[in-house]
């Protein structure tokens, strides 16, 4: 008994299931809320900078201390390539919370419908 799925991508909430010359339909209503639709995706490098940033911050360290600890490290900042401060240290901390915020919130997947036909 082998079966396949099949979905296409403006109906991502509806799954063809296929065996011999039988399709069963399966449909359901997903219900997404979030903040935002726009997810922003980050490199694998600033992501461990920005981790780094708030694992300090968590230990307790300023932003003037983060950023001679960067500095001492030979970091520098990915655009400018000059040494961070702690206005840069406060500004990465400060858009890694907005980015927290704009993740999803509730995903509600409803009941799932069988429509059969051959």
């Amino acid at each position: 008994m082998k079966f396949y799925f099949n979905s296409t991508q403006s109906q991502w909430s509806r799954i063809k299931i296929k065996y011999k010359n039988n399709c069963i339909l399966l449909k359901c209503i997903v219900k997404v809320t979030t903040n935002s639709f726009n997810l922003q995706s980050i490199k694998p490098h600033y992501e461990e900078r920005i981790r780094e940033v708030i694992n300090l911050s968590e230990l307790g360290y300023s932003n003037k201390e983060i950023s001679e600890i960067f500095n001492k490290k030979g970091y520098q900042k990915w655009v400018s390539n000059t040494p961070f401060n702690r206005f840069d240290i406060g500004m990465i901390k400060q858009k890694h919370k907005k980015r927290l915020l704009k993740q999803f919130q509730t995903i509600e997947i409803g009941k799932w419908e069988i429509d059969e036909w051959s």
